[in-house]
């Protein structure tokens, strides 16, 4: 059986791997080995602490499959023969009778997954990684699980890049001193390859602050300043979708911006898939486009939406067979119906989501920002903002009553 090579602190590691503080913060640029250091501490924890209950998490359950799980029995477990991985149940069984659980809280379902974990005795510990995709909600209700006590001491870890400033971890954990915070970067982990540091380095504005510099930061005269990582990037079944739409934004020297967004019953948009390149001709345009509208229904539950100046697009769209719509608008109406999408209504959900796969999205979401001391935007991070104006304009603009008789969406505000 191979045997892993023993785990060895760096230097920044030490303090946080002996600290029992309730909760520890790991933050800072990426490549700092903030995972690493959790995955090792829970594991020792199960290892030194008989009986032993974690439970390790990602926002949604299903992501841990190919995250958490893998990371931890591949680089942590194998080999040392101290445990035993149910693939199907996500859960390591320790000789000793320790257990790390994997969980989520993407849903009421999953939530009620977690409660039931541990039974009444509840947990000693829990990781949850990629902090910034939970909410204060979720936190609470980890807390509220942390009552077993196999350990003589109880923790929960939370690792993640930095976010925005306004997120709970920044001013609850961080600014509000509710947990002990260890700061790393990509230059306090030796084992960082050469290349990967360069990668690193040609990250540009808020990536290259929060990724490379560590800032807890937010573009300044953010477009979208409701947009909100831990709520409005979500996984949800594809099922629930009773219509869809296909939004473009076509380039060739700029990127093509593609989106695919379900609407659900309740009217509320999502974000499902994108696509995002340079160099894509109108024939790789169609045929993406074809693709997605073939396994979502055909024309009969999918529209296509294109800016209305793209004529020879939109002529080749129609000749595949395809129901498009040439949409323009004005651009702060646009602006305006978006940033009505994302507030979060009384029911506690926004009307738009994003997949976590959709990750230009929501990186522009988060870059899109305002000409300094003008009602425009900055031509600059727009190309899925674009796109998804378009279909927000063609869904609720001018002529809100056809659509409303085809996709029942709800009204903004």
């Amino acid at each position: 059986m191979e045997t892993r090579a023993n785990f060895i602190p760096l230097p920044w590691q030490v303090d946080a791997w002996r600290d029992k503080s309730f909760t520890l913060l790991l933050t800072g640029s990426a490549g700092g080995g903030k995972s690493r250091l959790a995955a090792e501490k829970v594991h020792g924890a199960c290892m030194k602490y008989p009986g032993a209950t974690w439970l390790a998490l990602r926002k949604a359950r299903e992501w841990n499959k190919t995250s958490i799980i893998p990371f931890m029995w591949e680089t942590v477990i194998q080999g040392t023969g101290a445990a035993r991985l149910h693939i199907s149940d996500g859960i390591f069984n320790y000789s000793n009778g320790s257990r790390i659980y994997t969980g989520g809280m993407n849903d009421e379902d999953q939530r009620e997954a977690v409660r039931s974990i541990g039974g009444s005795g509840g947990l000693d510990g829990a990781w949850m990684e990629e902090g910034t995709a939970f909410t204060r909600k979720d936190y609470n209700e980890i807390l509220a699980r942390m009552r077993h006590d196999a350990m003589g001491w109880r923790q929960i870890i939370v690792t993640t890049n930095p976010g925005p400033p306004m997120h709970w971890i920044y001013t609850d954990l961080l600014k509000g001193k509710q947990a002990t915070v260890y700061y790393s970067g990509a230059p306090d982990n030796p084992h960082n390859s050469g290349d990967y540091i360069e990668t690193l380095g040609k990250l540009t504005g808020i990536q290259h602050e929060r990724l490379v510099e560590g800032k807890w930061v937010q573009a300044e005269g953010t477009v979208y300043d409701a947009f909100d990582y831990s709520i409005h990037v979500k996984v949800r079944n594809i099922a629930e979708m009773q219509y869809w739409i296909i939004i473009i934004d076509p380039g060739y020297t700029n990127p093509t911006a593609m989106g695919l967004i379900g609407i659900d019953d309740d009217g509320r948009l999502h974000q499902a898939e994108e696509v995002y390149k340079t160099g894509m001709l109108h024939e790789h345009i169609v045929q993406a486009a074809y693709d997605w509208a073939k396994n979502h229904g055909g024309s009969a539950k999918v529209a296509i939406v294109v800016d209305e100046s793209a004529a020879e697009l939109i002529a080749e769209l129609c000749n595949a067979g395809m129901r498009v719509e040439g949409v323009k608008g004005r651009v702060l109406d646009g602006i305006a119906i978006v940033q009505g999408l994302l507030v979060v209504q009384g029911d506690g959900k926004p009307r738009y989501t994003v997949d976590p796969a959709c990750v230009n999205s929501i990186g522009e979401f988060e870059s899109y920002v305002w000409k300094p001391g003008k009602d425009e935007p900055i031509k600059e991070n727009d190309h899925e903002m674009d796109a998804i104006r378009y279909g927000a304009y063609w869904l609720y603009g001018e002529e809100f009553v056809q659509r409303q008789m085809i996709y029942a969406p709800a009204r903004i505000g």
